[in-house]
């Protein structure tokens, strides 16, 4: 149970690690491949598959960071209630 435990560790964590690159890349879009802080020396030409792939990325990764908190709020409400309810945890 332990390896399984520490495989999904791991592929979690790989996981994450590709979310950030996906975060890191919209951001890099936004700051080099568009008119956000004016046109630099180097143009890109981006098609629509490119802004497709930087909003559903970005999509994605807002709805995991919304479910995440509010599944954090609504485990915290949970537990208030018990302790305000005199339950043990």
């Amino acid at each position: 149970m332990r390896e399984l435990t520490l495989l999904f560790s791991r592929e979690l964590t790989l996981l994450f690690s590709g979310l950030y690159g996906t975060i890191s890349g919209v951001g890099s879009l936004r700051t080099h491949a568009s008119s956000a802080h004016g046109a630099g020396a180097d143009t890109f030409k981006l098609k629509p598959m490119h802004a497709r792939l930087a909003v559903h990325a970005a999509h994605t990764i807002s709805n995991f960071v919304l479910e995440t908190w509010k599944e954090k709020r609504e485990s915290r409400s949970d537990i208030n209630r018990r302790i305000s309810n005199g339950s043990t945890l």
